[in-house]
């Protein structure tokens, strides 16, 4: 949702109170958004280390070989695809920067820079890595344009307040035909449907907006990207 009040994804201004409040709902597309009052949250409060260690995930840390385990899938599907066709890539919301650390694997030449608005995970990665990980804004990053082969947003989309500004930017600093590849939930799945507000995606203030299929590919279209794949591993 937008300032207007709009959708951010079809530009609709119809949207509905859904789960007592709790969400609105866009009737042409399906995208549902976090009610406004949210958008006010302090969000380095939110994601302070105590997110990853408690709040959000028990210990990120400790499930590392887990979740580097499911990076090398992805980017051995990757690799696959693009051969070594990537010298400078960005991913945004880098944790503890273990998807950087497996990218060293497939793509030893590639040169990563890392986004984390949370500092303790940021450091770890710096120190414990050798990661370019920076707790820094990503927009306030002075990035060429036309600079960057492939940008990652691993479940990052939905915790943005407006992911539109992110895609504009991200859609100027590629080169042409790079690649920008998120995951995110799809609310228009039937399990969400089934199970409604019980849905485990559904918790603002850290998932403030919840895409369809359609809707994701509508934001993605009108901001400059061609839709290449979407896929439910």
């Amino acid at each position: 949702m937008n300032k207007n009040n709009t959708c951010i994804c079809c530009g609709n201004s119809t949207l509905k109170e859904v789960y007592n409040g709790l969400l609105m709902r866009c009737s042409v597309c399906g995208h549902q958004v976090a009610h406004p009052r949210f958008f006010t949250t302090d969000f380095h409060e939110v994601y302070s280390e105590d997110y990853f260690t408690g709040a959000e995930y028990l210990d990120y840390v400790n499930d590392r070989a887990a979740i580097q385990k499911n990076f090398d899938k992805r980017l051995k599907q990757i690799q696959k695809k693009v051969g070594d066709n990537m010298t400078s890539v960005v991913e945004i919301g880098a944790a503890y920067g273990f998807f950087g650390d497996s990218l060293k694997i497939y793509f030893p030449a590639c040169q990563y820079t890392g986004f984390e608005i949370s500092p303790e995970p940021a450091a770890w990665a710096r120190k414990q890595l050798q990661l370019d990980v920076r707790n820094e804004d990503y927009l306030l990053s002075d990035i060429p344009k036309s600079s960057i082969d492939a940008v990652f947003m691993w479940d990052v989309v939905e915790h943005l307040p407006d992911p539109e500004i992110f895609l504009k930017k991200i859609s100027a600093e590629l080169v042409s035909g790079g690649r920008l590849y998120l995951t995110t939930g799809d609310i228009g799945r039937l399990l969400p449907a089934l199970q409604g507000r019980r849905w485990r995606m559904i918790h603002p203030p850290t998932h403030l907006h919840y895409f369809t299929k359609k809707s994701m590919q509508q934001l993605l279209k009108k901001n400059g990207f061609n839709i290449i794949q979407v896929s439910y591993p």
